[in-house]
């Protein structure tokens, strides 16, 4: 985009290609050129379920489509496209409005749009591209591209409003850019893959999806590409039913290289797959890892070890895990201690936990002892004063996040072994991976659950402090000169 004045655009009607979809496909194929990937420079050709989708917005003029897909199927090109064609070709003053996530999204698709714009001759001849926009002074169309905020879409009047990301789109926002709609004809494509947990209530896509599927109202349509939640992250099928733009517009080999563990399994099946996970979370190892893991038996007597400490008052369990320092630690139980489902007034014995600890220690060289200080320091402060080497270890996201990967790499990858301890076990199995704004870390799958976990972050604390202690170079002995 050249700054400072602008050359006067052409008021001239381009040759006409027909109505609807059928015209809005010749028109695109003569006058539009492919910006970038699958066909870079070449005419701009619907696919078959982009003239569906397109179809139902101009030939049959519903109110509002919802398209659900996968990522990466040609969603930026057909908005960009349907942009340009509605301002060029539309009612006078006709303004379409390109809504995303923020200003960094909707900029890039306005990018897209003037790209077509500035590699077709007869485009740029007729539209005026600025900064924030592209204007065609012939009609006195509009193409805007803004951020999903309240400020910037209240109060529009938008013939073609185009919701890209509406999982991630505030419901005001929404209804607001819904609400922009005031002349006959209008018409409002939505955008998305299914929503992360935590935006179901916030954003309107799976309101508007079960709305969708429900097809009893003539001014909605629905257009869904998912998949089938049981079946392996590899089904090709699946991978061909939740992406329409699969070998074409979407790069297979791009898709396969991002599957897990390069990404959760959680999130690739919603951005992948588009499948709807029903929590945000999701089981921490591969099925079957932590038992390939099994290595029968303690360490020797003598050995060094570390010991973590995650610990509860009552409703809770507590766990003491050791693991040896070495490239490869091991994982073993020092104590576990849980309520009895029959017994609502037990209290875990802090005699017996620190009596474990200090038995731990007489057997091994215990190089130190991680223990989260909440609700425990009167024992830590007890064991300190007896010479045991307390580190105070807090459950805060800095340190739990890198060490929560770290285990889970070491397990997928052998690199660790632990005893076999069916409780532990049954800890391992009960913990979730929750990434939000407090990091990646172990947790329940809901905050009311019975299943207890505080062996798996014991063994997350011990297996992270193991490791520190195995890269640090040995000290080097002060060479003792007698005289």
């Amino acid at each position: 985009m050249r700054a400072g004045p602008k050359p006067e655009a052409s008021t001239r009607a381009l040759p006409p290609t027909g109505e609807g979809v059928a015209g809005l496909d010749e028109w695109l194929r003569r006058w539009v050129r492919v910006p970038r990937g699958t066909g870079a420079g070449g005419p701009f050709l619907l696919r078959d379920y982009q003239r569906s989708i397109a179809a139902d917005m101009l030939d049959e003029v519903v109110r509002l489509v919802l398209w659900v897909a996968g990522r990466g199927n040609g969603k930026s090109g057909l908005s960009a496209g349907l942009g340009l064609h509605h301002i060029v070709e539309g009612a006078e003053g006709s303004t379409a409005a390109i809504v995303s996530t923020d200003e960094r999204a909707a900029a890039r698709v306005l990018r897209t749009a003037t790209r077509m714009v500035e590699t077709s001759p007869s485009l740029s001849k007729r539209i005026t591209v600025y900064a924030d926009r592209l204007v065609c002074p012939r009609t006195g169309g509009e193409l805007l591209a803004l951020p999903a905020e309240m400020r910037r879409v209240e109060g529009g009047d938008f013939t073609l409003p185009i919701c890209d990301e509406v999982g991630l789109v505030e419901r005001d926002v929404w209804e607001s850019l819904l609400l922009s709609m005031k002349r006959p004809g209008s018409t409002m494509l939505a955008i998305g893959t299914p929503s992360p947990f935590n935006w179901r209530d916030r954003a309107p896509l799976l309101d508007l999806l079960l709305a969708g599927r429900l097809a009893d109202d003539p001014t909605m349509r629905l257009h869904e590409y998912t998949s089938d939640p049981t079946h392996p992250l590899d089904c090709m099928h699946c991978l061909e039913a939740a992406n329409p733009g699969l070998g074409d517009v979407l790069d297979l080999a791009q898709v396969m290289a991002s599957m897990p563990p390069k990404t959760r399994e959680i999130e690739f099946r919603r951005a992948r797959l588009a499948q709807w996970p029903d929590v945000d979370v999701e089981g921490w190892l591969p099925a079957g890892a932590w038992d390939a893991c099994v290595q029968p038996g303690l360490p020797a007597d003598g050995g060094r070890v570390v010991l973590a400490l995650d610990g509860s008052f009552d409703d809770d369990s507590t766990a003491v895990i050791g693991a040896t320092i070495g490239l490869r630690p091991h994982l073993f139980v020092v104590g576990l201690w849980e309520r009895p489902e029959s017994d609502p007034t037990w209290r875990v014995d802090v005699a017996e936990v620190e009596e474990a600890i200090r038995g731990a220690c007489r057997r091994w060289e215990v190089r130190e002892v991680a223990a989260d200080p909440y609700r425990w320091q009167r024992t830590m402060q007890a064991l300190t004063a007896e010479g045991v080497p307390i580190v105070e270890h807090p459950q805060t996201a800095p340190r739990m996040a890198p060490a929560t990967i770290g285990l889970r790499d070491a397990i997928v990858n052998r690199e660790t072994t632990q005893d076999g301890d069916k409780r532990l076990r049954t800890h391992v199995a009960n913990a979730v991976l929750r990434d939000d704004r407090r990091g990646v870390r172990l947790t329940k799958v809901s905050k009311h659950s019975r299943r207890k976990i505080d062996g798996a972050v014991a063994a997350v604390m011990a297996h992270g402090r193991a490791s520190w202690h195995a890269r640090q170079a040995p000290k080097k002995r002060k060479k003792v000169v007698s005289w």
